[in-house]
C-alpha cells in the first residue's frame, strides 16, 4: 500500500521548509510514500526550497507540480489526480508530524480496510508557556477538546471511531476511492473573482461521508500546527 502525502502551498517558503524537514525525519520506509506538494502560483522561493528537498534527498519520492489557479481546493485536487497511492494524506504546509505519524496511518489503514477516513490530534506549537486565556479558546467536546478557531483537536490517544466532521484539512487522511466516490472537495478558500463558486470545502465532503456512513477514525498519528505559533514535545 503507498501513501499519497498531498502539501498545497502558495508563498509560504519558510513554512514549507519545516514541513518537509519534518517528513524527511519520518521513521516510515521510504518506499511506503510520496511527497506531492502543489504550488498555487508562488513567487517567493518555493520552488528552490523544493528542488533542495528532492536534491538532497534521492531515497524518497517527492514530486513538485506548478499550478497557478488560486484555491487551496484546486490544489489537493491537483495532488490528488497526480497520486499513485491508494490513500491520500492532505496536510498543511505549517505543520510538523511526529516520526511515528505515518507509521499510524499505515498500519491502520491497511489493517482496517472498512475505515474511509483517518485523522489524529492536531495540536499547537508551543514556543513558550501558554497563557492562562488560550483556554477559553478551547471547547469540551465528546470525544475530547476542539479549539476550532485555530484548527486545534485533542481526542486522546485512543483509537476510536469518530464523526466525519472532525476530519480537518491540515491532518486530513483518506482512501482514494473513497474520495473518488464521493466527488473530492467542494471549491473554499478562492480568489475574490472566484467568490460566486464557494463552496464549503472539505466539510462538504464529510458531510456526504455521513450520508453514506463511512466509517471514520481517529488514532496516534500527531501533526503540530504552527498556524497557532507555540511548541510542543510530542
Amino acid at each position: 500500500m503507498l501513501i499519497s502525502i498531498i502539501i498545497p502551498t502558495f508563498n509560504r517558503a519558510d513554512q514549507l521548509n519545516r514541513t518537509l524537514f519534518s517528513l524527511v525525519e519520518l521513521k516510515t520506509p521510504k518506499h511506503l510514500f510520496e511527497i506531492i506538494i502543489v504550488d498555487n502560483g508562488s513567487t517567493d522561493k518555493t520552488k528552490e526550497v523544493i528542488e533542495k528537498y528532492i536534491n538532497q534527498n534521492k531515497g524518497f519520492t517527492i514530486k513538485y507540480f506548478y499550478d497557478d489557479i488560486p484555491g487551496l481546493l484546486t490544489g489537493r485536487h491537483r495532488g490528488a489526480k497526480e497520486a499513485k497511492g491508494e490513500i491520500l494524506t492532505f496536510i498543511d504546509d505549517d505543520i510538523l508530524v511526529s516520526e511515528t505519524w505515518l507509521n499510524t496511518i499505515y498500519s491502520v489503514m491497511s489493517s482496517r480496510v472498512d475505515i474511509g477516513f483517518l485523522t489524529g490530534p492536531n495540536l499547537p506549537l508551543y514556543e513558550s508557556y501558554p497563557p492562562t486565556w488560550l483556554n477559553y479558546f478551547w471547547s469540551n467536546h465528546q470525544y475530547g477538546k476542539t479549539c476550532g478557531w485555530l484548527s486545534l483537536l485533542d481526542f486522546g490517544n485512543e483509537i476510536k471511531e469518530i464523526s466525519p466532521n472532525y476530519v480537518w484539512g491540515l491532518n486530513f487522511t483518506v482512501r482514494k476511492n473513497v474520495f473518488q466516490q464521493l466527488g473530492g472537495f467542494h471549491p473554499d478558500n478562492i480568489s475574490k473573482e472566484f467568490q460566486h463558486f464557494q463552496g464549503d470545502g472539505e466539510t462538504g465532503l464529510t458531510l456526504k461521508a455521513i450520508e453514506q456512513s463511512i466509517k471514520v477514525y481517529i488514532s496516534r498519528c500527531f501533526c503540530v500546527s504552527s498556524n497557532a505559533f507555540f511548541k510542543i514535545n510530542l
